[in-house]
């Protein structure tokens, strides 16, 4: 777990635009808001040359951290600066995605639609996993399954017919994730 965190941590932009990152918790009827100073800095495909961070690279590097952040949280290796850093680099992504959120498409990424079902799957598993109700003033599963109910097609599938994207859609729709502790 502890090279699992080391890689996102690596992984993610080393800098980016400051930006007020609207926090919030929400148990039940209770929620609370907040605003911190954040980076705005996103997760990219690793392996491309030149790219900029996307909004399903940016939810899965999300989800990595949180679930490495929860398997390691009573280990002596997770001391108060790695916790600290990990905090940063999980606020910071969520900066991110709230600057460039979107249900409609991949954030930042034109031109690849084919990665929009599997975008929705990572925001779902993001907000699942870190009890996540907004991304700033979008409540993404709202918005999100909204979107997915307006682009089915009349008999049943999504984008073509196409399953891969179908079950993506599906499992953003059932909430498929959850949390581990």
């Amino acid at each position: 777990w502890s090279s699992a965190l080391d890689y996102l941590l690596d992984w993610q932009e080393k800098d980016g635009e400051e930006v007020p990152y609207r926090a919030n918790e929400v148990r039940g009827d209770y929620r609370i808001e907040w605003t911190e100073k954040a980076k705005a800095r996103g997760f990219k495909y690793v392996d491309r040359e030149n790219a900029r961070p996307t909004g399903s690279m940016t939810t899965a590097g999300l989800a990595g951290l949180m679930i490495c952040q929860s398997e390691l949280w009573g280990s002596r290796r997770f001391d108060g600066p790695m916790r600290q850093k990990t905090r940063d680099s999980i606020r910071d992504g969520l900066a991110w995605m709230q600057r460039n959120f979107s249900v409609d498409e991949n954030p930042a990424a034109p031109g690849m639609n084919w990665t929009h079902f599997y975008y929705l799957y990572g925001l779902e598993r993001t907000g699942i996993i870190g009890r996540i109700r907004f991304i700033g003033e979008h409540d993404w599963y709202k918005e999100g399954a909204e979107h997915l109910l307006r682009a089915q097609e009349a008999h049943g599938p999504w984008w073509g017919s196409n399953t891969v994207h179908t079950c993506f859609a599906i499992l953003f729709l059932k909430r498929g994730s959850f949390r581990t502790d």
